[in-house]
């Protein structure tokens, strides 16, 4: 890459003669700016000349008269980027009011000058940028704007003013954003992404679920990477579905790939929606139950029937999904609300596979219930389950 120190005498992005400042600071003698300028050659070098104080013959390095050191990054910075590059605030918010042209001009980078403002964190530029009508969704070669920079940065203060200025931009991009994930566009979804702060991508739909919780309601698995990875908040809860969060939704509808990216990225395990439910006792599959479970899910959290996660699929009649808590080590002798052990729950149902697979795995064949008072074997021979009350009287029941 090639390198020039060049001495470059500069002029307001007005000027229309070849004339200098009247500050007596600026006076005509010689003056010498010192810019790095980088080609495509990538091979660092320098050189230094110095001129006297008059007008640049290249129009495209005219600005106000100073000496600056400037670094130019890019073959196409224009000399409004210049003072932003050098950090020189005054030099550049004067070139802003002198209403230049370069206000939204890109260089090889696709960079405009509120970009490389904002990089920068120069709020007073940013804010002369947009008070002179700088666009905000012009895209860098990356599809990021101004705005999702500052938001990428964490500067709260330019994020906000930008924010504020650009409310009907973004409020566009949102539901373009939202019509992407409804028709399952990955790529439309990823580019959208880059236009938005993450305020913008955690805002809830008109049916209480915002994107992340969408898309993990409809499985979309390359959309809900994609935000995940833009730094959407994960444990948001939905306003009109149950309190359900991401996870809860993407295991109770079995998309063991979200589940799993949820998971890495540190989604809460035991978040619990308006029935006191987790995301285990939802669980679709067992590829999923085993996935919360080495996670570190609360394998024995109670809902508000006090119902655990093995109780709750001993209910519905899982054994496969059964025999994964049990084997994890699920508490077996814990009760809901009526009282009912795994067991007594299992020989109350007349679920024999279940209750053979709790008698091998050693639950108190004698438990009993705490309102009524009786043993799993005294529910099987009351509700006729002769197979359950001949399993357990081999196994040992009184």
């Amino acid at each position: 890459m090639l390198f020039l120190i060049l001495i470059i005498p500069l002029v307001s992005c007005n000027s229309e003669n070849n004339t200098v400042s009247k500050d007596p600071a600026r006076a005509v003698s010689p003056m010498v700016e010192e810019v790095i300028v980088e080609d495509t050659n990538n091979n660092p070098t320098k050189e230094k000349v110095t001129k006297e104080n008059t007008l640049s013959g290249d129009p495209v390095r005219a600005v106000s008269p100073v000496v600056e050191e400037v670094i130019v990054e890019d073959t196409n910075n224009n000399p409004l980027m210049l003072a932003i590059i050098d950090q020189n605030i005054d030099l550049a918010t004067q070139i802003i009011e002198d209403k230049c042209n370069w206000l939204d001009t890109t260089n090889n980078n696709g960079e405009t000058p509120l970009m490389q403002a904002v990089s920068l964190d120069l709020t007073n530029v940013v804010s002369a940028l947009i008070k002179a009508g700088a666009k905000l969704d012009v895209v860098d070669a990356n599809g990021n704007n101004a705005i999702a920079r500052a938001d990428q940065r964490g500067n709260k203060e330019i994020t906000t003013a930008l924010t504020k200025a650009g409310k009907e931009y973004l409020d566009n991009q949102w539901n373009f954003l939202v019509q992407a994930i409804d028709d399952n566009k990955p790529d439309q979804v990823l580019t959208i992404i880059k236009t938005l702060p993450v305020s913008y991508l955690d805002l809830v739909m008109l049916d209480g679920i915002n994107a992340l919780m969408y898309a993990a309601y409809y499985g979309h698995t390359n959309i809900a990477i994609a935000l995940i990875k833009a730094g959407v908040k994960l444990d948001t809860k939905s306003l009109e579905n149950n309190d359900y969060t991401a996870l809860m939704l993407a295991a109770r509808y079995g998309y063991i790939d979200i589940v799993s990216a949820l998971i890495e990225a540190g989604a809460d395990l035991n978040a619990k929606d308006k029935r006191l439910e987790n995301a285990l006792i939802k669980a679709e599959n067992t590829a999923i139950l085993k996935a919360l479970i080495k996670a570190g899910a609360d394998l024995n959290s109670k809902d508000k029937y006090s119902y655990t996660p093995l109780l709750e699929l001993i209910r519905i009649n899982r054994l496969d999904r059964a025999k994964v808590l049990i084997e994890a080590g699920a508490n077996l002798d814990l009760t809901n609300r009526l009282g009912y052990t795994a067991l007594i729950l299992a020989a109350d149902r007349g679920y024999l596979d279940i209750v053979n697979a709790l008698i091998e795995a050693g639950a108190d064949l004698n438990s009993k219930d705490t309102n009524s008072i009786q043993t799993a074997l005294m529910l099987a021979v009351i509700k006729k389950h002769t197979d359950i009350a001949q399993a357990l009287i081999k196994a040992g029941a009184d």
